[in-house]
């Protein structure tokens, strides 16, 4: 399933006041996340994305991504079986003039994909039999 997230980061904003946006997601396995820049963000945005108090993306501590007109990502396995099914963006931006615009892309998959012979599977087969 994919999620995605459009988040408009206002120009001057510091990143010891990011801007802060849940990312609703569902129970299962987050397996792609990425940022994408659209042409203009010269690398002045920056953003990372947090499980709870913990960053996620990048994985650096302090760390964040940037870009222009690209998209950042990388492929994870983090494991989402309690509520709440989030993840926190932060962002803030060096530009002084433009609002700027990414997208957040979320993958994740259900958790009965990890286990193809479970009963959940072999409910949801008997369905589509009948």
């Amino acid at each position: 399933m994919l999620f995605e997230y459009e988040i408009t980061i206002p120009a001057n904003t510091p990143e010891k006041n990011p801007k802060r946006q849940r990312l609703e997601l569902t129970r299962g396995v987050v397996k792609k996340l990425g940022i994408f820049f659209p042409f203009g963000c010269l690398g002045l945005v920056k953003c990372r994305i947090k499980w709870g108090e913990h960053q996620i993306f990048p994985r650096n501590l302090g760390g964040f991504v940037r870009g222009n007109d690209e998209t950042i990502d990388a492929e994870y396995f983090l494991y989402l079986d309690t509520e709440p099914y989030e993840l926190v963006f932060e962002g803030w931006s060096e530009d002084e003039v433009y609002d700027h615009t990414v997208s957040v892309r979320i993958n994740v998959i259900p958790l009965w994909a990890l286990y193809p012979f479970s009963m959940q599977m072999y409910e949801m087969i008997q369905k589509e039999v009948v």
